[in-house]
């Protein structure tokens, strides 16, 4: 259970309540943070910064995956978001996130960042899972699904 380990119900966050997308950064960090002090919460920011102004990171209707590489942590952390409203996000399709799927790692660890882009890209590509994060009422639910999902996907030998 890949996913599962890099998003745990800690830094699940069901009621976002940003609006646009650096609120939504800042408010999911502050959640990453809190589930992990050791994080620099400046320098992350930072970072997602700096890789947003490359291309939007809103890949889907709906979905923005936010991703950075960092100095001084060990693997991958992530971060999800869910915002029932809507969020501004400037998305590659102009329509409002819904689901944000942050993602930080270090930045010695390439391997292990692509592995958990590559995981996440299948998992969404999955309709069913992603109206099923919507409709999870707490972030531990939101954790049995992800976890439910990937082991459907490795059954069925897909990641």
């Amino acid at each position: 259970m890949f996913l599962g380990k890099i998003f745990n119900p800690k830094a699940i966050k069901l009621d976002l309540e940003s609006d646009f997308k650096d609120e939504v950064f800042e408010e999911l960090i502050e959640v990453l943070v809190s589930s992990e002090p050791s994080l620099n919460r400046n320098e992350i920011l930072f970072a997602l910064q700096e890789r947003e102004r490359l291309m939007s990171t809103g890949i889907k209707k709906g979905v923005a995956l936010p991703h950075c590489k960092i100095k001084g942590i060990q693997g991958v952390r992530g971060a999800i978001g869910v915002s029932q409203k809507g969020i501004e996000y400037n998305a590659l399709d102009l329509n409002p996130v819904h689901l944000v799927f942050m993602i930080v790692a270090s930045s010695e660890d390439s391997l292990g960042y692509l592995q958990v882009l590559k995981q996440l890209a299948l998992i969404l590509n999955e309709r069913a899972f992603l109206q099923g994060i919507l409709e999870q009422n707490t972030a531990v639910d939101v954790h049995e699904l992800i976890k439910s999902y990937e082991k459907k996907m490795a059954e069925k030998k897909i990641i």
